[in-house]
Parts: C-alpha cells; sequence; structure tokens
C-alpha cells in the first residue's frame, strides 16, 4: 500500500479508497491537524459516536489503543479510532516492548476498523533521544543499554512508517509552495466573497512567505533549480481572512495588500539600502520613520541591517575570489534554499567598493555597540547612522567596480 502526498489522499477519499490505517505527519501542523478531520468527518459513523469513535493522546498506553482498534463497531459499518502524536522518538518514546505490540496491531487490523495516526504538534523526525539523567548514568552495563534503547528509540519511527505504508495509506504534509497555495488562495477568496486575480496572489504570497530553492528536471541529466515562494498553511488562512473581511465584497488590490499584510523587518531593510543605491535619501529616511513609528525597536533595525552589510561583504569577497554568490560556503541552512536572498544581496551591494563595505559594516557595528553601552537615543543613533552610511556611498567612485 502506498506512501501518498496530499493531492492523492484527497482523490483516494473522493473515490472511495479506504485503508485500515492512515498515518499523517510532517512539518505543515496545521494542514495534519485539518486533515485529520476530515478523515473522521469521511469515517466515523453518525450513530453510537460514543462507541464507535475514539480518540488517544499521547500517554496512552498500547494495549489500551490496542483493545479500542480490535474490538468490533457498536451497529455501524466501522469505527474510527485516532491516536494523536504517540511518541516513537524523543525521551517519552515508547520502548521495545510497546513498539512490538504495536507491529502487531497493525498486523491484525481489520476492514471494520480505520486507525489513524496523527501528529499535529510532535516532531518525531526530530525529537531528541534520552535526556540528562541517562547520559550520566555511572554503571557501565547501564549506560550500554541505555545507548542500544536510545538508538531503538530513533529507528522505530523509521521502522514504524515502513510498516505503515504496507498496512495503509502515509502522507508527509510538507510546507506548499506557490503552485499549491495560489489555487487555494483564489478558492478561499471566493468563499469569504471577494475576489483576487492570480497576480494579486502571489503578490500576497510574496509578503508573507519566504522564498527557498527547489530542484526541478525533466530527467535525471537535467536537473535545475528554481526559486519558489512557501508559506504555512495556518498563516495563510488567517492572512487572507483578515484582508477578506476588510476588502468584502470587492476585488483584493495590490494596495489593499500593502495596507493589512505589514513587511517583514528583512524586506524593509533591503528597501532602504536600495533607496540609498539608487540616492534616494529621502525615501529611506521615511521608510525608518515610518518603521520607529511603527513601535520597531532601533537595536532589531541595526541588528537587521548589519546582518544585511555582512552578506553583501560576503559577497563581494566571494565574487574577488572568482566565485558566484551561490559557492559561498557559509551558513548552508541559511543560504543553500535561498538564492534569491542572493541574489537580493549581489543586487544591493552593486557599485559599492569593497572599501565602502567595510567601512557601511564598521558605522553598523559601532551604532549596536553605542546602543548597549550609552544613554544616547537609540533613534537618533539609528538616523546617525543612516546618514553616515550615507555619506560613506557619496564617498567614493560608485562605478568603479561596475556590475559586481
Amino acid at each position: 500500500m502506498p506512501k501518498l502526498d496530499a493531492k492523492e489522499l484527497k482523490e483516494n477519499l473522493k473515490s472511495g479508497v479506504i485503508y485500515p490505517l492512515y498515518v499523517l505527519y510532517g512539518e505543515e501542523k496545521f494542514a495534519v491537524k485539518l486533515r485529520t478531520q476530515e478523515l473522521i468527518k469521511k469515517f466515523a459513523p453518525e450513530n453510537f459516536t460514543e462507541f464507535n469513535l475514539m480518540e488517544f493522546s499521547s500517554d496512552s498506553g498500547i494495549d489500551t489503543i490496542a483493545d479500542a482498534a480490535l474490538s468490533l463497531p457498536f451497529f455501524a459499518d466501522r469505527k474510527v479510532i485516532v491516536v494523536n502524536d504517540y511518541p516513537l522518538s524523543g525521551k517519552d518514546a515508547i520502548n521495545e516492548t510497546e513498539y512490538r505490540k504495536l507491529e502487531e496491531l497493525l498486523d491484525n487490523l481489520s476492514d471494520m476498523t480505520v486507525l489513524i495516526f496523527a501528529y499535529p504538534t510532535f516532531d518525531n523526525v526530530s525529537g531528541k533521544s534520552g535526556d540528562s539523567s541517562e547520559e550520566n548514568a555511572n554503571d557501565e552495563d547501564n549506560d550500554k543499554q541505555k545507548e542500544e534503547n536510545k538508538k531503538a528509540k530513533k529507528n522505530n519511527w523509521t521502522k514504524f512508517l515502513k510498516k505503515a505504508e504496507k498496512v495503509g495509506a502515509v502522507v508527509n504534509y510538507e510546507v506548499q509552495n506557490e503552485d499549491e497555495l495560489i489555487p487555494m488562495i483564489l478558492s478561499r477568496v471566493k468563499a469569504n466573497g471577494s475576489e483576487i486575480s492570480k497576480y494579486n496572489a502571489k503578490k500576497f504570497l510574496e509578503r508573507i512567505g519566504n522564498r527557498r530553492n527547489v530542484e526541478v528536471s525533466k530527467d535525471s541529466r537535467n536537473k535545475k533549480k528554481i526559486t519558489k515562494i512557501f508559506a504555512p498553511l495556518k498563516l495563510v488562512y488567517s492572512e487572507i481572512d483578515k484582508i477578506c473581511a476588510f476588502c468584502y465584497g470587492r476585488e483584493i488590490n495590490e494596495s489593499d495588500i500593502d495596507l493589512m499584510i505589514a513587511k517583514s523587518l528583512d524586506e524593509k531593510v533591503y528597501e532602504i539600502v536600495d533607496a540609498i543605491n539608487i540616492n534616494n535619501y529621502s525615501k529611506a529616511f521615511d521608510i525608518i520613520f515610518r518603521m520607529l513609528e511603527a513601535k520597531e525597536e532601533p537595536i532589531r533595525i541595526v541588528y537587521t541591517l548589519s546582518n544585511n552589510y555582512i552578506d553583501m561583504y560576503r559577497v563581494r569577497a566571494a565574487i574577488e575570489s572568482g566565485l558566484k554568490p551561490t559557492e559561498i560556503d557559509y551558513d548552508p541552512k541559511s543560504y543553500s534554499k535561498n538564492t534569491w536572498r542572493l541574489d537580493k544581496i549581489a543586487k544591493n551591494s552593486r557599485g559599492l567598493t569593497t572599501d565602502q563595505l567595510r567601512l557601511c559594516l564598521s558605522a553598523c557595528l559601532e551604532t549596536d555597540a553605542l546602543m548597549k553601552s550609552s544613554r544616547a537615543d537609540s533613534a537618533v543613533l539609528l538616523e546617525q547612522l543612516i546618514a553616515k552610511i550615507i555619506m560613506i556611498t557619496k564617498g567614493e567612485n560608485r562605478s568603479r567596480y561596475g556590475k559586481a
């Protein structure tokens, strides 16, 4: 039996396919919660739900779950058993004896039971194994046994998924990208009594989401990476409902998105640097003033601005060393999925010399130190920093490096 994606599960439900076991997990916890409720609504009998629909929490014993799952439904074709966040990894993971009982349960499921293991909060993939008391045990034999137990707990999640795939359907809900989210946005906006174009739906996602690289290929030889916008489903729904309430009965336009959806701090800092680089100094100060009016902490702005210039300096150093920005071997967690960020940083550094970048970074670090060590007004220090950066960028021939 299959490992499905979210779309395949939806199609199976529409076509009437029923599995005795469903395992729903993944990074997109909100989707796990929604789909679990859909399965309950689809399969749970309307009559005698107190006997035919049972839900268990993470601390439930496997014997109790098995008794419920293996008993016959009460005047119904089937019964539904839901087990939430059952721990198969981490310090609270079930032991080997309990795991063997779990596998025995999966081997004996009948067509009259739908057993759902859902993980709306707990993450078995990243669960920590063991605790400090285990690690600090003095007895060598006990240490060895506990280390083996910890490894077994880590492996139990993987073994469980492989076993579940043979018995029923396993679905990993990952954070979705613009290809899946835009149709959902169009549908939800329409259901809320408004309209939105595909162009503005993408603008909406650009405001609330983040960009990652995804690999696309026609075959194993022709692979390339493209950038897509990803966003958590819960955030998409809540922001859509908010903007629909504001625009009820009419089409949502770009100005509505600008008004209702706040830009991220990173995005605002990019705009400040862009404005300075094109000599639009009044715009740079206007963005700063609006951020201060919105109660944004000056030290957070300086911190983000410092990171921006650090990244710009790294990109410049890479280019001067004959590398592409994407070949920078630093902090792969931040950069490997986001060439868009690197492209944006490279664009911001164009026309600035390496010395100018050093001076801008020094000014940021100096201001950060002053904010932490002096009683001076942080807002004034921030405004002075912007003025210093403007003076630095005006102080040398900006065309020296061309399109760096």
